[in-house]
């Protein structure tokens, strides 16, 4: 309902039927539900009150989110005064403002419960979040999306699929050895640095920049996990660990670590390691890690710093840009397992000038041309980490 003497509409009810938000601040107060799908426009701002989140009452898909890197949905906290209407908060929100901005509970499978596109997700206590009984779940979809500053990732037993997206400051990453979560070209900083990890399935073109664990997989269900080009730089590093003595498979290929704890952890099942360099990590490899064919052991990357774009794109500037390939001088140019073409990755780049990898694979993150600006570069190693800026908004 619209309140009186506010520009915003404040949703205070539960939801029956499919719901458009097309323009405008809609606020969320309470505990709510909705038995249809909400599809919201490019350009509105959700905001949550304290306490707050949304779930459904129905199988199907509760969100429908229509935003894009040019004009994007913000789902927020009331206290954030810096988008949308003032709806009464402090101007100074915080992780934790509010519980989730999809709560399912007990829900049935469904092929889909979010098509998330276009979304800045910022300032709750879960990303997506869901209580016990634990259900079997859909599929959250996150594309073009930056979700940043909760205390949780995403908790639910359901699958979670992130495509271009950076997703910063959460520490308990995905807390559970349940989740799916898989991503391709995604940016992960600061994140699972408490508990939990930032994927737990078959993933590649992933950058992970001061994380705890990247990639954390049980062996409870079995299966193939194969990671392809990571860039993992002080992290943890990845694991695959014993819970029930079942057998799993996990694959890292095409790599890049650097400054890691463990680099590639295999305490349960069968971890290999081929086409990986490693560079000034405290272990290499931990556990039992087999292939290592066409490792490359202290190995400096000789790393280069490049310039985003100055467009939005969902891509921390700052925080990202130092880790183009120099071109001429690093070892993990066309030293990779496959050719580009093969991998999926001839449509990105190593490089600061744009060009496309062809042939062999280069090792480790590739960057979306889109997000890059041409620049001459530099070649030498800089600092890892220069301030948090996104392209014209502070990453709070």
């Amino acid at each position: 309902m619209a309140r009186a003497g506010w520009a915003y509409t404040e949703i205070s009810a539960n939801l029956t039927g499919n719901q458009a938000w097309t323009t405008g601040t809609y606020y969320v107060t309470g505990t709510l539900t909705c038995s249809g799908t909400i599809t919201v426009s490019a350009g509105v701002v959700v905001k949550f009150g304290s306490g707050a989140s949304m779930a459904r009452t129905s199988r199907g898909q509760l969100w429908t989110i229509n935003g894009s890197i040019a004009n994007p949905v913000y789902i927020t906290s009331y206290n954030d005064n810096s988008i949308g209407d003032n709806v009464g908060g402090s101007g100074t929100p915080a992780i934790g403002d509010y519980v989730s901005f999809d709560a399912t509970s007990g829900d049935a499978a469904s092929a889909s419960y979010g098509a998330i596109t276009g979304a800045i997700v910022r300032y709750g206590t879960s990303v997506i979040g869901q209580s016990w009984p634990y259900s079997n779940g859909g599929t959250f979809t996150f594309t073009d999306c930056i979700i940043s500053n909760f205390t949780n990732g995403f908790i639910t037993i359901s699958t979670t699929a992130l495509n271009h997206c950076y997703v910063s400051n959460i520490a308990n990453g995905a807390t559970s050895i349940q989740n799916s979560v898989s991503g391709t070209n995604v940016v992960f900083y600061n994140v699972a640095t408490t508990s939990g990890q930032c994927l737990t399935k078959t993933s590649k073109d992933i950058l992970a920049i001061s994380c705890g664990y990247v990639v954390s997989v049980t062996d409870l269900y079995g299966g193939t996990v194969t990671i392809n080009n990571l860039t993992a730089i002080t992290c943890t590093g990845v694991r695959q660990y014993n819970n029930t003595g079942n057998n799993g498979t996990l694959a890292i290929l095409n790599s890049v670590f650097q400054g890691c704890t463990a680099a590639i952890n295999g305490a349960a099942g069968t971890t290999t390691s081929n086409y990986n360099n490693f560079y000034s990590n405290t272990a290499d490899y931990a556990g039992t890690v087999a292939g290592k064919t066409g490792d490359k052991t202290a190995s400096n990357p000789v790393f280069a710093s490049g310039t985003m774009a100055a467009a939005g794109t969902g891509i921390l500037d700052t925080n990202v840009d130092d880790y183009f390939l120099n071109q001429s001088t690093s070892p993990c140019m066309d030293a990779g397992s496959d050719t580009a073409v093969n991998i999926g990755l001839d449509a990105y780049t190593t490089a600061v000038d744009k060009t496309l990898d062809t042939g062999t694979v280069d090792m480790g993150y590739h960057y979306l041309p889109a997000d890059v600006a041409v620049t001459a570069g530099a070649t030498a190693t800089p600092a890892l980490l220069r301030g948090a800026v996104l392209r014209g908004a502070v990453i709070r």
